[in-house]
């Protein structure tokens, strides 16, 4: 019986088992550390007898920030095979340290747990399928976030066993990566998948939301009203970031750009105001948060067509309350050219504007008569072009390694 006729449920449960019953987590912490390409093992299982199970870095070890990944194959030995995508915590201990600091692990696991679960009732609780407003995501199989009785540290057998994408057909587009960036129809489809997530998440926010405007979130929410980056983001740029690409504008005698720049330097901590992501205004969202290409996979009719009919979301670990221009705004400046923004910008904003109008309708919410057009959308959305730029800045350096960028799509 093959792992695709099996429920939910059954392989939900399977994967239950296997990490409660095993030390599945620390053999593949191992795997990281040692760098092994493919390692089997063999378990006994309550209620399953022998598994057999085959793991293998889903990415190359290392190029995955805040975790180590992995496909991992199980046969039964009472009959059946179950394939699980696995995040375990990551060999490199300054990476753990910044998950650790950024709650990008606790984040990832509500997400899973809690939020995504809702959104789906909330369709429900009106009717709605998949189809009619769709909620693009992996399913989640296993859960665990383990954190040490003094809270100062994660336990290794933290993990999240996820649905494997890539067997339903979904693959990253290697186009995000090239200097022409991605295309129209790619850009389109992941809006409009947007545009459906945050319809469906501004809708379950506005649950939490009281007679006097504040949010009554539950106590496990509240790590989304917390800033996800580790260090102040406004030293970074200040230190690090804008004066690597003013000196190299300079070089390239692009004055005026790099004046722009330095002029920005003064003004980082209004540019990074984290008050102004937690409450931005009617559309105030849980946001996906890091939305470049690294963490979006596109689905095709063929292996060999580059026509996209669904983008899923994927990596949830700086998960966050904002505006939807955030996600908008990251995933266009990494993943399109300035002359591409240029011909089409408005044409998408437009298309994610409609999308989300409808989505909303859908669910009971009109923004038409709560008086938000989409002049006040679009204007929300200029006033924070610059930190949308920001933020692609500094992964710019990850889009331009073409060695990087090779490998990961030959695995992904």
């Amino acid at each position: 019986m093959a792992s695709a006729e099996k429920s939910v449920n059954e392989i939900q449960k399977f994967w239950k088992t296997v990490f409660q019953q095993t030390d599945l987590t620390q053999k593949l912490m191992k795997i990281a550390e040692n760098n092994n390409p493919l390692t089997n093992f063999e378990f006994d299982l309550s209620g399953y007898g022998k598994v057999w199970i085959t793991a293998k870095p889903a990415v190359p070890l290392g190029t995955n920030f805040m975790s180590d990944v992995f496909i991992t194959d199980a046969s039964v030995e009472i009959g059946g095979q179950y394939t699980g995508f696995v995040k375990v915590l990551p060999s490199n201990s300054s990476r753990l340290a910044a998950g650790f600091i950024g709650g990008s692990y606790q984040r990832e696991s509500i997400v899973y747990q809690q939020w995504l679960p809702e959104l789906k009732e909330i369709r429900y609780s009106k009717n709605l399928t998949n189809f009619e407003v769709p909620l693009n995501v992996a399913e989640a199989y296993f859960v665990n976030f383990a954190l040490s009785n003094d809270g100062n540290r994660l336990e290794n057998e933290t993990v999240c066993v996820l649905e494997d994408l890539k067997r339903k057909g979904y693959r990253m587009t290697s186009s995000a990566r090239s200097a022409e960036g991605i295309d129209f129809n790619h850009a389109k489809v992941a809006l409009v998948t947007y545009a459906n997530y945050h319809a469906l998440s501004v809708a379950n926010q506005r649950r939490f939301v009281k007679s006097d405007g504040s949010r009554d979130f539950p106590s496990s929410y509240e790590i989304f009203r917390k800033d996800p980056n580790y260090i102040n983001p406004a030293i970074v740029y200040r230190t690090i970031v804008l004066p690597q690409y003013i000196k190299v504008l300079r070089h390239f005698q692009q004055g005026e750009v790099a004046d722009w720049l330095d002029g920005l330097l003064p003004d980082l901590e209004k540019i990074w105001n984290w008050e102004s992501f937690v409450d931005s205004g009617p559309l105030t969202c849980l946001l996906h948060g890091d939305s470049w290409n690294n963490n979006i996979l596109f689905r095709y009719p063929s292996e060999a067509s580059n026509e996209p009919e669904e983008m899923a979301l994927i990596d949830w670990q700086i998960a966050r309350l904002g505006h939807p221009s955030h996600d908008l705004g990251y995933f266009l400046f990494s993943s399109t050219s300035s002359n591409f923004r240029k011909q089409h910008l408005d044409e998408l904003f437009t298309e994610y504007f409609t999308a989300l109008s409808i989505a909303l309708g859908k669910l009971g919410i009109d923004l038409s008569k709560e008086g938000y057009s989409q002049a006040k959308f679009l204007e929300e959305v200029k006033q924070r072009y610059i930190l949308m730029m920001m933020i692609a800045l500094f992964i710019l350096p990850i889009l331009l390694d073409d060695s990087k960028a090779k490998r990961s799509y030959s695995e992904k």
